[in-house]
């Protein structure tokens, strides 16, 4: 038996002889290191499933408010010079209190002067160490692109987060080359190309000492609606994945078998069910993993398909109000007019 396989926070199982499926394990199998990898692929896809599922059903039921942001932040032109600036250039992105996430693929770079110039991708969480850093090979009065080797994911807010999380591009403007103050919006209202507003504030920065970055003195020097010669590819979204990881509201850490709680722990565990079913119906050997007769799985199957779709339904319905942020209902409710004679 691999290590961890009898972990669980709910006490729910795919084998339960209730709502499971009942599996022989004493003698059944030739190798016995089959069924524990069918036991972990049924686990991984039917949470896999899970996730789909209530993304559509939640599709059904709610509209998103927010409309996906994915491009450049960040102006592509000459611009003037930012004479101010510090030894570092920086782009602080910060998220605003809505549960979103952003991926960072790459970005494009303007430098007056020629010159390899390393671009390092930092979280305010740890100034000493980047994420990546990508050298550039800079031409003098023109736009370079660049790419990181592996997008970068990250949730920008969740209610864990006392403050909307702040990610850096970062660096050392090279030897008598300039910032640029090319902006990173342009006022205008209502352009696609500005959705990323509803999800981030973004600023230009300069410190002569990285660690400055999160400085709250003048160590800091803050230069506003300047993206400093750097134009950055995101994407960014609205997001739900804290809530269904139990870190919020579910709290599934101290799980109980009350609420909410429950009907997420039964329901990942029919949708496991479901695909562990599946797997034995395919296959030549049914009754020597199970001992069971075909029909019998056919008959588990159905029940845990029955629970399951209920358990997306109730789940969807009865989400909490922080994960609900970005969506609003899409049921039509009669308004009552008052006429007045």
């Amino acid at each position: 038996m691999p290590e961890g396989a009898t972990d669980s926070l709910s006490g729910y199982y795919l084998t339960n002889c209730q709502d499971g499926m009942p599996i022989e394990f004493s003698g059944a199998v030739a190798n016995c290191a089959d069924i524990w990898d069918i036991l972990t692929d049924a686990r991984l896809d039917g949470v896999k499933n899970f996730v789909g599922d209530l993304a559509v059903e939640i599709g059904t039921k709610y509209k998103p408010i927010y409309q996906d942001f994915s491009g450049y932040i960040g102006r592509q032109d000459e611009a003037n010079a930012v004479t101010n600036a510090k030894t570092f250039a920086a782009v602080e992105i910060k998220g605003r209190q809505l549960q979103s996430s952003q991926r960072i693929k790459g970005f494009k770079f303007y430098s007056t002067v020629t010159a390899d110039v390393d671009v390092s991708l930092y979280s305010e969480d740890d100034l000493d160490t980047p994420l990546e850093t990508v050298t550039v090979s800079a031409l003098a009065r023109k736009w370079v692109a660049a790419s990181f080797t592996e997008t970068h994911i990250f949730d920008l807010w969740d209610e864990n987060y006392t403050d909307p999380k702040r990610y850096f591009l970062v660096w050392e403007i090279p030897a008598g080359g300039y910032a640029r103050t090319n902006e990173i919006t342009c006022g205008c209202k209502g352009r696609a190309d500005q959705n990323f507003k509803d999800f981030v504030e973004v600023r230009g920065l300069s410190v002569d000492d990285i660690a400055d970055l999160t400085a709250t003195d003048s160590s800091l020097r803050t230069h506003g609606n300047v993206g400093m010669g750097i134009s950055i590819d995101v994407s960014l979204a609205c997001s739900m994945g804290s809530y269904l990881c139990g870190c919020l509201n579910f709290g599934l850490e101290s799980f109980s078998t009350t609420g909410i709680q429950w009907v997420i722990a039964k329901t990942l565990q029919h949708a496991g069910v479901m695909c562990l079913a599946d797997t034995f119906i395919k296959s030549q050997n049914i009754n020597t993993y199970t001992l069971l007769a075909r029909e019998t799985v056919y008959g588990i199957r159905s029940h845990a398909q029955k629970e399951y779709l209920q358990g997306v339904r109730y789940i969807t319905e009865n989400l909490p109000e922080g994960a609900l942020q970005c969506f609003e209902c899409r049921e039509v409710r009669m308004r009552t007019r008052t006429l007045l004679a």
